[in-house]
């Protein structure tokens, strides 16, 4: 079978990483919040470096219980600081605490993890080959609004391929067999957005079209107007 073009088929885990995770939409909690921590560690590093370590590290921290992360003091750093089985940088493993910290934060904000970080594509997928980019607008923004509320080692490339982990974006190459797999996965719903253009409010049908949001109609807006996704909550819809 095909694969994408950066999997090292002798690596077991890799390729099973791969097959059965990267790029299907993923709404649990306790996986989102164990791949954000290990993006941020991958900052700098290779994604297989980091997947080579992955069961070390879900050892050294309680097996991604976000409640038991943050609340981490001193003596876990050096306890983590010692452990060779992980990335013994201070300042990853400090930013993973308050990132865990600020997690916790924006579950009590949306009622989990999944609302807060889905709500920027409205619950679609987004088909963009890894070949493409390794950041986009969607990116930056999430990007900036994670570093607003305090988190580090969450730079828009970081961000990017957390959300191609997760499912956000299917960056599956198209020669990929796995691109249509994670297709048929994708949960692409109408959306119902309020308008805030027109003199009342009005509820617009939002369907996805190859990573826009397009208007397909509404109360008052039967437009068929396209809204970029970076801008799908600041601007209106011209009924």
């Amino acid at each position: 079978m095909k694969r994408c073009f950066w999997v090292n088929m002798r690596n077991p885990a890799y390729v099973r990483y791969h097959d059965e995770e990267w790029g299907r939409p993923c709404h649990d909690d306790r996986m989102l919040y164990e791949l954000l921590i290990l993006e941020c560690f991958q900052s700098g590093l290779s994604w297989e470096c980091i997947l080579n370590k992955r069961e070390n590290f879900r050892r050294a921290y309680d097996g991604f219980a976000v409640e038991k992360v943050a609340s981490y003091g001193e003596e876990k750093i050096q306890a983590l600081l010692a452990d060779s089985g992980l990335i013994r940088n201070r300042r990853k493993i400090e930013a993973s605490i308050k990132n865990s910290r600020i997690f916790r934060e924006i579950q009590r904000e949306h009622g989990s993890f999944n609302d807060y970080i889905w709500q920027f594509t409205a619950g679609a997928s987004l088909l963009e080959s890894c070949t493409e980019k390794t950041t986009s607008d969607l990116s930056d923004r999430i990007s900036r609004d994670l570093k607003q509320r305090g988190m580090t080692f969450v730079g828009s490339t970081t961000v990017y391929s957390y959300l191609q982990a997760i499912g956000v974006i299917n960056g599956h190459t198209p020669e990929c067999e796995w691109r249509t797999l994670c297709e048929s996965q994708t949960r692409r719903p109408d959306t119902v957005v309020t308008c805030q253009g027109c003199e009342s409010e009005c509820q617009v049908s939002v369907g996805w079209r190859n990573g826009v949001a397009v208007v397909l109609g509404g109360n008052n807006c039967p437009t068929g107007e396209s809204f970029a996704l970076s801008s799908l909550r600041e601007r209106s819809c011209q009924g």
